[in-house]
């Protein structure tokens, strides 16, 4: 059948204590000329290209180079509104550049500075372990297109982190690659492929647990399950990564009970102990629920119809809408055949019937249930809903707790 490629596009940033500390960023213009004519020329090849603002770009480069200054900048973008610029559709530019409008930064932004290696950089009296010498020598192999072979299969490269007292410390590659013959990399044979089994796992996230993004959440599983000692089965290469697969991402400031994601484990991982094990290793608000196993095939997801809860616990009669007023726009709502909606993604809008994707919502004594179809891949977030069917003011929407019960 049809393959779909992706090709996704990070921008630059010289980070300290690698190679290209040095370096400067390009600046936005021209990151912007190199990403269009990317774009232009994977378009009609139906190659789907993914790229990350430039503009964040230039912040994480300042802020890489930066130096104690810069705690000056934080406060005053904290204070004009910057917080949250995690999230795309929170990151403010423009307050950022305001923040940044001191003089010392606008005549040598930090970003866009070539240093000569003699230069005393900002994060030097950090000692990594790692020489600056050895840095320099792979800034200039990078230039002449030289790799530098993996240490752990190879002979030592003297990058000034090993001693005679950690140099038998270094764990070799897992399978990958002989240390002892020093042979290059090699995909087995599937007769001599790891027997394993795949398994689903359903956890709950609550309570404060709902601020922590998908991101973080992948991380803390990640350690959780090294931490639990579990068996993980783990992708073949130079960089060999835990067999995931996580189910769609739940906003942040959602609760859920019913996430999961489906993870590959040696055979001889016993299932029935690896909820116990895992929970150990967890933090509060984050709860395994459930563990099966499944077939090997592509994954079925088990979320493109769910259940959100919203409730209404802490809305008083002060706030100016009623729970009459609620259930008159809810039978409205019901009653429509079609509910114009602008639905936004990476900065383009288009015109849905929303409900196609909020089939049906449910007016009870102190909460609303609402049943959420992703089918159409288009995902509306809980309080989208509220704002434009219920009316919810933003301050209002921030008193309600919102709850994910169950995939159906």
């Amino acid at each position: 059948g049809r393959k779909n490629i992706t090709v996704n596009i990070s921008n630059f940033i010289p980070k300290p204590h690698t190679p290209f500390q040095w370096t400067q960023q390009l600046p936005q213009d021209e990151i912007s000329r190199r990403q269009k004519f990317l774009k232009d020329r994977l378009g009609p090849l139906k190659i789907k290209f993914k790229w990350q603002d430039c503009r964040v770009s230039e912040i994480e480069g300042i802020f890489a180079r930066g130096d104690r200054r810069l705690f000056r900048i934080v406060e005053k973008a904290y204070r004009l509104g910057c917080y949250l610029d995690g999230w795309s559709e929170f990151f403010k530019y423009e307050l950022w550049r305001e923040a940044l409008s001191d003089k010392d930064f606008q005549n040598h932004p930090l970003n866009l500075t070539d240093y000569d290696f003699s230069t005393i950089l900002p994060w030097d009296h950090i000692q990594t372990g790692i020489n600056k010498d050895y840095l320099r020598e792979e800034y200039k192999k990078s230039l002449e297109f030289k790799l530098t072979p993996d240490c752990r299969a190879f002979n030592c490269n003297n990058c000034g982190v090993c001693n005679k007292d950690f140099l038998n410390e270094i764990p070799p590659l897992p399978g990958d690659i002989s240390v002892e013959t020093k042979t290059t990399p090699k995909i087995l044979d599937k007769e001599q492929d790891i027997k394993e089994k795949k398994v689903r796992i359903f956890y709950e996230k609550r309570g404060k647990a709902k601020f922590l993004s998908h991101l973080e959440i992948m991380g803390i599983f990640h350690r959780a399950i090294k931490k639990a000692g579990i068996e993980v089965i783990y992708s073949k290469g130079f960089h060999p990564l835990p067999r995931f697969s996580f189910s769609q991402a739940l906003p942040v400031g959602i609760e859920s009970n019913c996430e999961y994601f489906d993870i590959r484990l040696s055979a001889t991982e016993d299932i029935k102990r690896v909820e116990e094990k895992m929970n150990r290793c967890l933090i509060k608000g984050i709860k395994i629920i459930s563990v099966t196993k499944i077939g090997f095939a592509k994954m079925q997801r088990s979320d493109i119809v769910y259940k959100y809860l919203i409730f209404l616990d802490n809305l008083d009669e002060d706030n100016g809408l009623s729970i009459l007023d609620m259930q008159n726009y809810i039978a409205v709502y019901n009653r429509s055949e079609e509910i114009p909606f602008s639905y936004t993604k990476k900065e383009k809008s288009k015109l849905i019937n929303l409900k196609d994707v909020i089939r049906e919502m449910k007016a009870k004594d102190n909460s609303i249930e609402m049943i959420v179809d992703t089918a159409s891949g288009i995902t509306i977030r809980p309080w989208e809903v509220l704002e434009k069917i219920l009316h919810f003011s933003p301050g209002l929407i921030n008193k309600v707790r919102i709850l994910k019960t169950s995939n159906i």
